[in-house]
């Protein structure tokens, strides 16, 4: 089994030891830092410091399970600070879709906690990018493919949300961090409704793939923008330029040969 990347194991260890504070200051941490609707007890800062805390053992575990299966996967594709980035851009839309529930349904004020708003976006990504990977469910136990198993889980999410089944649990916070993420990778990848001209954002470039395998000489396709590349001859997925920009594209050794030529649109 893969180390836990750095980022990853960073988001779970802050989660556990301010679950701890709050069990020892309950009242004040939720006071300050839960997301409360706008008005007396709102504060700018809640729109982040919220996903840090959480309401039980249990919703602390299995956001912390989600992040430890899912979110190292991701993490080594986007890399430390893109997946930082990442998650925090659905943490941030996650709680504004919140506030906007809570203000249209004018409902008493609660507040709001948990990671799952950044968790529902980090298995949005990984359904995109890994959509054939099998996950195997608790209950029921039945695999199913990745990118299923997100499409069932928002629906899921949608119709509790509507009809307000399961009261008390944010169902809109989890479809808005999903939409976060969902708009923050075709942003990246300049696609709807971020379309970008094609001039002015691709450029040409010929990096050097080589699998885990040691097959340079083998023709690798690309999978995606951050030129995740996969190995014709033995199927093996490797990143090896996953920090991508206009000015950092590694050059290859003088005595390598480029396998494929791409466009970069990041």
């Amino acid at each position: 089994m893969p180390p836990l990347p750095p980022l990853t194991k960073i988001l779970i260890f802050a989660n556990v030891a301010v679950f701890i504070a709050e069990m020892a200051a309950e009242e004040l941490l939720i006071g300050l830092f839960a997301l409360w609707p706008i008005g007396p007890g709102f504060a700018p800062w809640q729109l982040i410091t919220y996903s840090f805390l959480h309401g039980s053992v249990l919703h602390l575990f299995f956001n912390m399970l989600a992040l430890y299966m899912f979110g190292s996967d991701i993490e080594r594709v986007f890399g430390e600070r893109r997946y930082l980035m990442y998650y925090l851009t659905c943490v941030l839309s996650a709680a504004l879709a919140q506030l906007l529930v809570a203000a249209s349904t004018g409902s008493p004020p609660y507040p709001t906690v948990g990671a799952s708003g950044g968790v529902f976006g980090v298995l949005l990504a990984f359904a995109l990018y890994f959509p054939r990977r099998i996950i195997m469910l608790v209950i029921p136990p039945v695999p199913m493919p990745a990118w299923l198993f997100v499409v069932v889980y928002g629906v899921i999410e949608l119709y509790l949300g509507v009809t307000g089944t399961q009261a008390g649990v944010a169902h809109f916070a989890h479809l808005g961090g999903m939409l976060g993420g969902l708009l923050t990778i075709q942003y990246w990848r300049g696609r709807w409704p971020f379309t970008r001209p094609r001039w002015l954002f691709a450029r040409s470039v010929s990096p050097l793939f080589v699998c885990s395998a040691g097959h340079n000489a083998e023709l690798v396709e690309v999978i995606d923008i951050f030129h995740v590349g996969r190995c014709r001859h033995c199927g093996l997925v490797d990143e090896p330029c996953r920090h991508l920009c206009f000015a950092d594209h590694p050059k290859p050794a003088k005595d390598s040969v480029p396998l494929i030529t791409l466009i970069c649109r990041l």
